[in-house]
């Protein structure tokens, strides 16, 4: 069950990431508030990728900036 809610929670923070990434406010803070949970909990849905959330947001600027 948990497993299913991180993965969910992962979907949902990118979704909500890639409409936000030209926002220079976004952060893990606002990434959870968004989603109605702790920060803690959006850094867990990211430790099954190997990454942070904020690595997510960096790497997804890096792609939109080489374009």
């Amino acid at each position: 069950m948990l497993r299913r809610f991180a993965d969910i929670l992962l979907l949902r923070c990118k979704s909500f990431i890639d409409t936000e990434l030209e926002n220079p406010d976004l952060g893990v803070d606002r990434i959870a508030s968004r989603m109605g949970c702790s920060p803690r909990y959006v850094f867990r849905a990211f430790e099954a990728e190997g990454t942070t959330p904020m690595h997510y947001v960096w790497d997804k600027r890096l792609v939109l900036a080489r374009r």
